[in-house]
């Protein structure tokens, strides 16, 4: 009981410090906060249909990108609430070939990726979400709290979130995605329910409705492919 009390304790005195305008590197990638600029080169990376599979929705268009990131450029950092959107880009020329978002909040945070079709298979997504999910546990987010949703039909997310480090424990939130986390799922978590959701896309489509050019707000993983 002791040792409960102390870990938990712990958690709640845990000082985070993010800033959403740091640049995250990596030996292959460079992780830079999306910029309205981006929404020229980001609209081509995102363009595919095979993306959206899993998520629902539409590739975006330039003006819809601009306007996005635009608003997340004047949002200001809310200590309740940090949204940090990297655009990915190789380091070698800096082509741009996807993204990583996270949603920090008082609890943890969630997390999500998105790599463009033909920049697969090279497990940058994978390379990406690591460096996120450890610069974040370095400026004081309790890992035991990072999660991922991921919809229980996508393989390349999954492979991702293992390779990462996340594990699911048979929870699925209200959109039928499973959970899946470092740390042992909280039971008592209003987002997760221990049975899959009968609807997927509709739900989605509103979760989503700034997806991938906004913010995830309090949702995980979205489409990653390796």
């Amino acid at each position: 009981m002791r040792r409960h009390m102390k870990q938990s304790r712990q958690h709640e005195h845990r000082v985070v410090n993010v800033d959403p305008t740091a640049v995250i590197t990596t030996r292959h990638l460079v992780l830079r906060p999306a910029a309205v600029a981006d929404a020229g080169e980001m609209v081509e990376v995102l363009a595919d249909r095979a993306l959206y599979e899993f998520i629902g929705g539409e590739p975006p268009t330039v003006a819809e990108l601009e306007h996005r990131y635009q608003l997340l450029a004047n949002r200001p950092i809310d200590a309740e609430e940090i949204w940090c959107n990297w655009i990915v880009r190789l380091a070698i020329d800096q082509r741009a070939v996807g993204f990583v978002q996270a949603t920090v909040h008082p609890n943890g945070a969630t997390l999500a990726w998105m790599i463009g079709v033909k920049y697969q298979g090279h497990h940058l997504a994978s390379e990406a979400a690591q460096a996120v999910t450890t610069w974040l546990v370095r400026h004081g987010v309790d890992q035991d709290r990072l999660t991922a949703h991921i919809h229980p039909d996508n393989r390349a997310s999954q492979v991702v979130a293992a390779r990462i480090g996340l594990v699911t424990h048979g929870q699925f939130d209200d959109d039928g995605e499973a959970l899946w986390t470092f740390g042992i799922q909280d039971r008592t978590a209003p987002a997760a329910n221990s049975k899959r959701s009968v609807s997927l896309r509709g739900r989605n489509r509103r979760a989503l409705s700034h997806l991938p050019f906004g913010h995830i707000a309090q949702r995980g993983s979205v489409s990653s492919q390796y």
